[in-house]
């Protein structure tokens, strides 16, 4: 499970270092009345008379209409390149149409349609997403292979498949800022199946439960929350204008990096991060799956002196997080709890996990 861990842990830090190029280069698609999103930044999807335009998270402009199609919708067999989309294909009932998926066996799945493919060979693995078997992909005949955006990313994926005559579409939603555009890439994959107005009811009813949630913690006085992960001795924190802090900001709490301008996260020495911690009444630890604290204290001892860690206040994720890229109301449920249990009492976490501590 750790190299797992690890291995999950590396792509993430990879793609982020990566992602204030990208977000300078996909800034500058066009906005106009008739794009249908209202939340995400990194995908459109336009109206027009004779069918749609789909902008993918390649800023790829991707003509839909009832004579010619640039690319096959629905999609009745899809490659997928992460997780994520896996996930997001559950949530609309879609995961029959799924054929391959990278990394598969690398690390634990926990959707059980996902892991049934794995087991009766509906779903191959078709290797690491970084150094896919190509052949494999051929054999699968997929209508459409779904990358992961983000520069160096998917670039080199995209030439191999044009010059071997397969399709597809660009998927960022790792990127989005904000907690609802990173949900409603939801639209996309119902989009690309056939399931609009599914994935259309999804995001209404997670909003509103999310947006309920959130209503509870207003008047509540705000924590202090520290967000970050450590990979060989450097800290990684989000800045201010992504996912993780926005979140933080919805369930009413203060995120001690509020400094840290931008998009992207920021590497920090431990010494700055424990300087910061000690100001934190929770952590989030965000690089490995921590059932205990000894966990992270005996592999960077400087850590045992953090506010949270001796208050035994630190939370991680659960294995299965970034299966459940759809749940965003179990997600805000959780933050929610974690940053005013006196509020939610009996909330049981879905997504985290508090570690034990002596």
């Amino acid at each position: 499970m750790k190299t797992k861990v690890v291995i999950v842990f590396a792509l993430v830090v990879i793609g982020l270092l990566s992602y204030i190029w990208y977000f300078e280069q996909t800034n500058d698609i066009s906005q106009n009345d008739s794009n249908i999103i209202q939340h995400a930044k990194h995908f459109q999807i336009h109206k027009t008379d004779n069918g749609y335009v789909l902008v993918d998270g390649a800023t790829r402009k991707l003509d839909i209409n009832y004579d010619r199609n640039s690319i096959t919708i629905p999609a009745k067999r899809l490659v997928l390149f992460s997780s994520t989309h896996a996930a997001f294909l559950d949530s609309l009932n879609q995961t029959e149409k799924i054929v391959g998926v990278a990394w598969a066996n690398s690390y634990d799945w926990y959707i059980p349609r996902i892991q049934n493919g794995f087991e009766n060979e509906t779903i191959k693995d078709i290797g690491t997403a970084d150094n896919p078997s190509y052949d494999v992909i051929t054999s699968l005949k997929p209508d459409l292979v779904v990358l992961v955006g983000g520069t160096g990313m998917w670039e080199n994926h995209a030439k191999k498949l044009e010059e071997i005559g397969i399709s597809y579409v660009v998927v960022s939603e790792w990127i989005e800022e904000e907690p609802l555009g990173k949900l409603e890439w939801i639209k996309f994959f119902g989009f690309l199946t056939g399931s609009q107005d599914i994935a259309e009811k999804i995001f209404e009813e997670t909003k509103n439960k999310a947006e309920k949630i959130a209503e509870k913690t207003k008047s509540k006085e705000k924590p202090s929350i520290l967000w970050a992960g450590v990979f060989n001795g450097i800290a990684f924190v989000p800045r201010t204008q992504t996912y993780a802090v926005n979140a933080i900001i919805d369930a009413n709490a203060n995120y001690v990096f509020s400094d840290l301008n931008g998009t992207g996260t920021a590497t920090i020495s431990l010494e700055e991060l424990l300087v910061r911690a000690k100001n934190a009444q929770i952590m989030v630890y965000t690089s490995a799956f921590v059932n205990h604290t000894d966990q992270i204290t005996s592999q960077y001892p400087v850590l045992a002196k953090s506010l949270p860690i001796q208050e035994c206040n630190m939370y991680s994720f659960q294995p299965w997080y970034w299966q459940s890229t759809a749940d965003y109301d179990l997600f805000a449920a959780d933050m929610a709890a974690i940053a005013h249990p006196d509020t939610f009492p009996d909330h049981q976490l879905k997504l985290f996990q508090k570690a034990e501590c002596n």
